[in-house]
């Protein structure tokens, strides 16, 4: 049935949700949409570039106006040749309309990336006594009911982790919640009391197939979607040096001289052991300045260079998600960067990552900029412009390569903590005789200390403290 390779999945819903109700069909058949919806931001306006569809098939999603002069996604329903034009939904808002073929164009990968904002739903344990389907009567009484309440929880029957776009209603439990902030109540108990010949179940109803539509009785197409604006400004194809930016590039390593002192503040939220830390170096200047002088200047540099990532990337035009096989190909070829979205430990919602691994939609990567190695969702990967690709990392992963734990090849969890303890990181440290692994970027050091002190080195003191469970490489 789907003749293009662009696919929208549906929202999962695992159990519980805070919804909103935008259209109503029947019991059986009516739209919800998360209170949190991103449906406004899925809305695409000029300039714009549209790429025209007109080989377009039943079943295939495109773009189409929602609006004068807005464009949203879709799901083409029905195809009238003779009249040249479609019957579409509108995956973000639950409506349907007939739209021109002229008005209809493809949609690329980039806007298939975030699921339908609706949900198609019906009552789990309500069904019609006397009927086969809902009566007029029926449907009419449920809207009035419905229209009492501005807000909705649905706790579906099972859990439903399908995503397909052409999965089967969903069946829920519906309560509504009302504006003076009382508990909330069962709208299947209510409907099944007040409505005559309907009948409510302690188990869900069964399944009854309902088309997203009903039937239309003749073809109306509006001048929204009937002839597309003629002033319409489109963006410029791509040329290839728009290709260019979102090819992969190559972050350059921080710029250290091996044998040197590499200076800067350890994170303490990445800190794992002594094979596995996270500097914040002193970016190299041509005038000497102090201490200082230097945590101000660079952390001004860090939060502007944030702030653009941000600025940049909460566009939807700007967002390019990385697919499985993307990822794959890229790490047999060498090393493979990005952009990753949200992040709870800093402030900032995007952050450039170097990608290890992926296996079973989970990627393994670490920060650039702020440190430290996790797994993400394969949705949080995205391509990283070639101009964010020009700045070094802020942060540098640092191995201490002078000693090494008696018993076992990793570092047991309680050394782990008296090395943690033992760092400061409110103070400068400076790592002597260090070496960068060029391939990696990573760097290794014999000797660790806090900066323009005196005191024995780190090494020496967490050596003491072992008590003899850590030890110099001979």
């Amino acid at each position: 049935m789907l003749n293009n390779n662009q696919i929208i999945k549906r929202m999962s819903i695992k159990q519980t949700a805070q919804v909103e109700i935008i259209r109503i069909i029947s019991p059986d058949s009516f739209f919800i949409r998360p209170i949190n919806h991103i449906a406004n931001q899925l809305v695409y306006t000029e300039p714009f570039r549209l790429t025209p569809f007109p080989e377009y098939s039943i079943g295939n999603f495109a773009l189409a106006p929602i609006e004068r002069r807005k464009i949203g996604r879709c799901l083409i329903l029905e195809k009238f040749e003779v009249e040249k034009c479609a019957k579409v939904f509108f995956v973000d808002f639950g409506s349907e309309f007939m739209v021109h073929d002229s008005c209809i164009f493809k949609i690329e990968i980039e806007q298939c990336y975030y699921p339908w904002q609706v949900i198609h739903v019906g009552l789990a344990r309500c069904s019609p006594v006397k009927e086969q389907n809902w009566t007029e009567e029926q449907c009419r009484q449920f809207e009035e009911l419905l229209n009492e309440f501005q807000d909705f929880e649905i706790i579906a029957t099972d859990y439903d982790m399908d995503n397909n776009w052409d999965r089967s209603t969903i069946k829920v439990n519906l309560f509504g919640i009302p504006i003076d902030g009382d508990e909330k109540v069962s709208i299947e108990d209510i409907f099944a009391c007040s409505c005559p010949f309907v009948a409510k179940t302690v188990l869900p109803s069964n399944y009854k197939d309902s088309n997203l539509s009903s039937e239309w009785t003749q073809i109306f197409i509006d001048s929204t979607r009937l002839n597309f604006p003629e002033d319409w400004q489109f963006e410029e194809h791509l040329n290839n040096r728009d290709e260019d930016e979102w090819e992969m590039k190559e972050i350059p390593n921080f710029p250290i001289e091996n044998s040197s002192n590499l200076i800067g503040f350890i994170d303490c939220s990445s800190t794992i052991s002594p094979y596995e830390m996270y500097i914040r170096p002193i970016h190299p200047k041509n005038e000497i300045i102090s201490v200082d002088e230097w945590l101000i200047e660079d952390y001004e540099d860090f939060v502007e260079f944030s702030q653009d990532l941000d600025d940049f990337y909460k566009h939807l035009i700007n967002q390019r998600p990385f697919s499985y096989d993307e990822i794959e190909e890229y790490l047999e070829n060498g090393r493979v960067f990005g952009i990753c979205s949200s992040s709870s430990r800093t402030n900032s919602s995007w952050h450039r990552i170097e990608i290890y691994g992926i296996q079973n939609e989970s990627v393994h990567i670490k920060y650039l900029d702020i440190g430290g190695m996790t797994h993400v969702k394969l949705r949080q990967v995205h391509r990283l412009n070639s101009k964010h690709a020009k700045q070094p990392p802020f942060c540098v992963q640092v191995k201490i390569n002078k000693i090494h734990e008696n018993e076992d090849v990793f570092w047991s969890a309680d050394l782990c903590q008296i090395w943690a303890d033992l760092i400061p990181y409110d103070v400068p440290v400076q790592f002597d005789e260090i070496e960068m692994n060029n391939d990696t970027g990573n760097v290794v050091s014999s000797n660790l200390s806090v900066l323009d002190e005196d005191e024995d080195s780190l090494i020496e003191q967490f050596v003491e403290m072992s008590q003899g469970r850590v030890k110099y490489f001979s």
